[in-house]
């Protein structure tokens, strides 16, 4: 998920790698959880977002599925 404004947005912030929202009504909406570290920042400049949300696409989600093993060769036959 791209951390992006909604329409009554105050600020980012993060906290133990987790994205918020700060709402102007003084609520705080959960963005995301981030798979890396990044310190706790009251104010999240539009530099840090621009940096979390490219970070995101290099760093997709992992798949779940289990790798396909190669088949294995018998080499005296």
């Amino acid at each position: 998920m791209k951390v992006e404004k909604t329409a009554n947005h105050s600020h980012f912030f993060t906290q133990d790698r987790v994205v918020y929202e700060m709402l102007t009504n003084g609520e705080t909406r959960t963005i995301r959880t981030l798979d890396f570290y990044y310190p706790n920042w009251k104010v999240l400049s539009d530099q840090a977002v621009i940096y979390l949300n490219t970070n995101h696409v290099h760093h997709p989600e992992v798949n779940p599925e289990k790798p396909k093993e190669p088949a294995q060769i018998d080499l005296f036959s």
